[in-house]
């Protein structure tokens, strides 16, 4: 992430719920990113968002970025043969 201007990365193991830990190790500060994963090794088949990511969404006061992690998407994305699937931008 360095190479990519991050200028700060800082990690850190901590104890307790993983969503209120996230929101506890962000503090107040509006500049900082949470990443998150769309969905946990536990999650069902078809699960949208998961109660971590959910939990942070609702009460992050940074921006929080959802990823797509999901195996069967991976699977279906990266498969060979597979062409890559064009997707519109932002603007239409």
């Amino acid at each position: 992430m360095t190479r990519e201007r991050a200028r700060y990365i800082e990690q850190l193991v901590v104890r307790g719920d993983p969503a209120q830990a996230l929101l506890d190790t962000v503090g107040n500060n509006p500049a900082n990113l949470i990443v998150v994963g769309n969905r946990g090794p536990g999650a069902s088949q078809g699960a949208l968002l998961g109660s971590v990511r959910a939990g942070v969404v609702r009460n992050a006061v940074c921006d929080v970025l959802v990823v797509q992690t999901s195996a069967l998407d991976e699977d279906r994305l990266f498969a060979p043969g597979q062409e890559p699937v064009a997707r519109p931008d932002a603007d239409g």
